[in-house]
């Protein structure tokens, strides 16, 4: 991994000491999309925006206008939750962090070697969650291959073709759901 300058390590820690309060806007911001939804798009269409007679505002489908406010809600919900486990794995790591020395620090051009130490930890747990978002996606796949009901010619298939449809982590998972099966049959 490249050596992270002066500067940018500064700005993990910062990044990471403010979780709490962006955490905490982006709840606000739920609300008030919430609250706010219906102010801010047109059911009627009647306003005009333009020099013409034929320039109106078209009034928003209700069905669009429930998918986006449930998407915008499902969105914000994700990155809250990210945000919450990130910030949760970095109170784990660093149990006893001293905020005000270390906000004393960052002002400082020069870096010290608690702030390292805080930059590592933090390098630690974006490891982590890459890791974890790794193994989940490679579950997603092996589910969706255990998912098929594949017969051995299918099987071969797949793994002899040379075409760019099926990648390498698809066959990979060709070849540990049918181990999987062999190793259940022995049993």
């Amino acid at each position: 991994m490249e050596r992270a300058t002066d500067k940018e390590i500064k700005y993990h820690i910062r990044r990471h000491i403010a979780l709490p309060y962006k955490i905490k806007r982006l709840e606000t911001e739920r609300l008030k999309s919430q609250l706010y939804a219906y102010s801010v798009q047109s059911f009627t269409g009647t306003s005009q925006y333009g020099f013409t007679i034929d320039d109106y505002t078209h009034a928003i489908n209700i069905e669009q206008f429930v998918i986006r406010l449930v998407l915008n809600q499902e969105s914000l919900d994700r990155q809250i939750n990210a945000l919450k486990l990130r910030y949760k794995l970095f109170k784990e790591l660093l149990p006893t962090l001293d905020y005000p020395t270390l906000k004393t620090l960052l002002k400082h051009d020069y870096l010290s070697d608690y702030e390292v130490m805080v930059y590592s930890e933090i390098q630690e747990i974006n490891y982590y969650i890459d890791q974890h978002k790794q193994a989940k996606r490679q579950q997603q796949s092996d589910n969706e291959v255990a998912s098929l009901d594949l017969t051995e010619t299918d099987i071969n298939a797949i793994l002899t073709s040379d075409d760019g449809g099926s990648t390498k982590e698809t066959k990979i998972s060709v070849l540990n759901a049918v181990e999987d099966e062999l190793m259940a049959m022995l049993e």
